[in-house]
């Protein structure tokens, strides 16, 4: 058994642990459908139909039951184990038992109404070990069900597809061994096999939960009251989202009659085969984002694209490919239910997000999200198809859900309630979500670059042709790819224009400089160069791996972040006097660098009257100058994950320093690409409130090193410098329009008169 869980966890590691325990829980529905198709085959070909028929019966009457006895606790569990520290065994016990008291009420209710809603299951009331035998096996199912999820909750999703697999195996070995049992065959094969691994994974919780690491014991009282609280709203979620097709399925069966209702039913059933895989993301998005908050938000991101990735490509195969399929149930459904099925096939794709919102609210329980949005989908799907079922039949039906996803998912991106964003859609966030698909292209392309140019970097250095690689993020034209082999580890950058050619010799000569004049403490935050090699007339660096993980812009970053850089202005540090000479290197080259993004005639005279007015505030001043970084923002860090607070352990890509520099850039710049805005509207909210900037920085640590320079002086040269390096940082790929629009224009727009907006007066503001 942990040979095979080895084994899964190998397979199924992706990227981080949300792709990894999502992934975990796709391949575990995939391996439950599948045994499940198999169980009934043989089950269709060891029994009669009548016992299958009865058999099918008790399954799903124990089933429902079950789902109902859980409470509304499965993702209740999954949303509240990861914070319970060490409540979580007593939170784990209490939730297992009086769901499992539940499922033996509800057993007694059913059987109580058994003439009435289940005529031909009287054999049920027959004695009483066989009320208890009905009663313990629901008891038993619920068990079964809530035990996925507290392993996901605990962050054991690799043991979901293991269990489900090794379950469904024994029950198709269990099935020929009870035949005999006559009506009893199915449900105790169903049964049986879940009493054994619910003692097996009982026994793994209990180990698990013995040596939890966090040593917190959080109020348990209070942490059940959340956890009634979110779990009460969320059965009754649950409770709307299971009726929404059962209903309807009467409502198609009331106006257009049984017919109908088969076609619905079997276009249904395909079609929401594609909801499960975001069902499956969500409920490892809940255990991620709760254990690790401060990354809910790129978790909810992640987890939205490794839905579309998954459901994209199925969908249009669904579409291509399902009414060939359906013939052969027969050509009646082939034409009768192809259309609304290739409806509700894409329906998947609004549904992502829906599934995705619901989930991030889970999280931060926000449970009147989850209700009414499930209600407005209820309330939509029934009253849109009695309408239409009667314009355009089954069809009618696949439409009114496709409208009910897509406006639903509209719904949850208008007013901000997706997780994806920091509020209410705006112009604003539209186009941050446009730049993100760019960048997203950007990143598949250099991987193809990857692919091509690896093999013949890796000989060119030596190396083996075949060793484990990781394609890093880069907005240049280089391809940085993590090495891992015998060799040890290291990074491979790889050139992909001439533009790139003299950012990599910029940062050898800077890397290199820099090692042999600063202390070796800060020494060890810089990357070491083991060569620089030529392949296809391309430059070829490889240097050591940096440890450490990007970090997320928090305060306790900003701090470690700030005191890191300090380390390399203060090494570097001297007085200068701002001369003739300095102000060409500093102002005259970014902006003729900036002009040759084709201002136009009304743009270009702003850019000349801010070069202007920052060559007559620093000019013949006294500054104190030093080697800068030139592009010091989160992506260019490494902190460490193993101390309690943040501990910067590297600082890379170093194409854009200068020296002499000003330092003043550095920090600013690193405030200005924090802000959860547009490059353009941090700079212009710096401008605005120049007062708050110096407050933020300082809360963060960091004095000025000049702070006789206005502080939108500063913010000017930052700015002007980004956008400088960010056209000659690649020349593949320009800066379009938009980013131009929403990142050049707005800062011009305040020179396009000429009246100065610096006066060059400490806290000065712009007119």
């Amino acid at each position: 058994m942990t040979r095979l869980v080895t084994i899964f966890r190998t397979r199924l590691r992706s990227v981080d642990a949300l792709y990894s325990s999502a992934n975990a829980l796709i391949v575990s529905t995939v391996v439950t459908s599948l045994a499940g198709l198999a169980f009934w085959a043989l089950a269709a070909r060891t029994l009669s139909a009548d016992m299958v028929g009865v058999g099918t019966a008790l399954v799903s009457a124990v089933t429902l039951l079950a789902n109902l006895a859980t409470l509304g606790l499965r993702n209740g569990l999954v949303r509240f184990l990861p914070e319970a520290g060490g409540s979580t065994r007593r939170l784990i016990t209490l939730s297992l038992l009086a769901c499992a008291v539940a499922a033996v009420v509800l057993s007694g209710v059913f059987l109580l109404g058994q003439p009435w809603w289940a005529g031909q299951l009287g054999f049920l009331r027959a004695n009483a070990l066989t009320i208890a035998a009905f009663a313990a096996s629901t008891a038993v199912w619920t068990l079964f069900v809530l035990q996925d999820h507290v392993l996901i909750g605990l962050r054991k999703s690799s043991w979901v597809p293991v269990k489900n697999l090794v379950y469904s195996i024994g029950k198709i070995v269990v099935l020929p061994a009870v035949a005999a049992l006559s009506t009893w065959a199915v449900l105790e094969a169903t049964v049986l096999p879940a009493v054994l691994a619910v003692v097996v994974v009982g026994l793994l919780l209990h180990r698990v939960t013995r040596r939890v690491p966090d040593a917190r014991v959080p109020d348990t009282s209070v942490l059940l009251r959340r956890l009634f609280r979110f779990a009460a709203a969320d059965q009754i979620a649950w409770l709307v989202w299971l009726a929404t097709p059962q209903v309807l399925t009467l409502i198609v069966l009331h106006v257009r009659g049984p017919e109908a209702s088969a076609y619905y039913y079997i276009a249904n059933m395909i079609g929401y085969s594609l909801y499960l895989i975001t069902s499956n993301i969500g409920s490892a998005l809940i255990a991620e984002s709760v254990h690790s908050p401060d990354r809910a938000g790129a978790f909810a991101h992640k987890a939205l694209v490794h839905s579309v990735r998954l459901v994209l490509p199925l969908a249009v195969l669904g579409v291509l490919i399902g009414p060939f399929a359906l013939r052969i149930l027969g050509e009646d459904y082939a034409e009768n239910a192809s259309t609304a099925m290739q409806l509700i096939i894409l329906s998947a794709l609004p549904q992502t997000i829906v599934g995705i919102s619901v989930n991030t609210a889970r999280v931060r329980r926000e449970m009147s999200t989850v209700v009414a949005t499930y209600l407005f989908l209820a309330v939509t799907i029934w009253g849109g198809s009695w309408v239409t079922l009667s314009w355009w039949g089954v069809t009618g039906v696949g439409a009114t859900i496709l409208v009910a996803q897509t406006l639903a998912a509209v719904g949850l991106l208008l007013t901000g309630r997706t997780g994806l964003q920091g509020g209410p859609l705006t112009a604003a966030s539209v186009w941050a979500a446009v730049a993100r698909v760019s960048l997203l292209a950007r990143h598949r392309r250099a991987r193809r670059d990857q692919q091509r140019r690896l093999a013949p970097a890796l000989v060119a250095c030596g190396l083996p042709a075949s060793p484990s690689t990781r394609t890093l993020r880069s907005d240049s034209d280089c391809v940085v790819t993590a090495v891992s082999g015998r060799d040890g580890e290291f990074v491979l950058k790889l050139s992909t224009s001439e533009a790139a050619d003299r950012n990599l010799a910029r940062h050898v000569d800077t890397v290199i400089g820099l090692r042999a004049r600063c202390d070796p403490d800060f020494v060890e935050l810089l990357p070491r160069v083991h060569g620089v090699v030529t392949v296809g007339g391309r430059t070829v660096v490889r240097e050591s791996l940096l440890p450490g993980r990007v970090p997320v812009s928090d305060p306790a970053t900003d701090r470690a972040a700030a005191a890191a850089i300090t380390r390399l202005h203060m090494a570097t540090a001297r007085p200068l006097t701002v001369t003739t000479s300095l102000l060409t290197q500093w102002i005259d080259r970014p902006t003729a660098t900036v002009r040759g993004l084709d201002l136009g005639d009304r743009y270009a005279p702003a850019l000349d009257r801010l070069a202007g007015s920052l060559k007559q505030t620093l000019k013949g001043q006294p500054v104190i100058a030093s080697c800068v970084h030139g592009d010091y923002w989160p992506g260019n860090i490494l902190v460490s994950d193993a101390l309690p607070r943040p501990v910067v352990t590297g600082i890379v890509d170093w194409e854009n320093a200068m020296d002499p520099g000003l330092p003043d850039v550095d920090p600013v710049h690193w405030y200005l690409s924090s802000r959860p805005v547009d490059l353009g509207a941090a700079v212009c909210g710096a401008l605005d409130d120049p007062d708050r900037l110096l407050r933020d920085l300082h809360a963060a640590g960091t004095c000025l090193p000049n702070p006789h320079l206005a502080p939108e002086s500063v913010v000017l040269f930052a700015w002007l410098w980004h956008v400088a390096n960010s056209r000659t940082r690649s020349t593949r790929s320009r800066r379009s329009r938009v980013w131009i629009g929403r990142n050049v224009y707005p800062i011009l727009r305040r020179f396009s008169t000429g009246t100065p907006a610096v006066t060059g007066g400490h806290g000065a503001r712009h007119s």
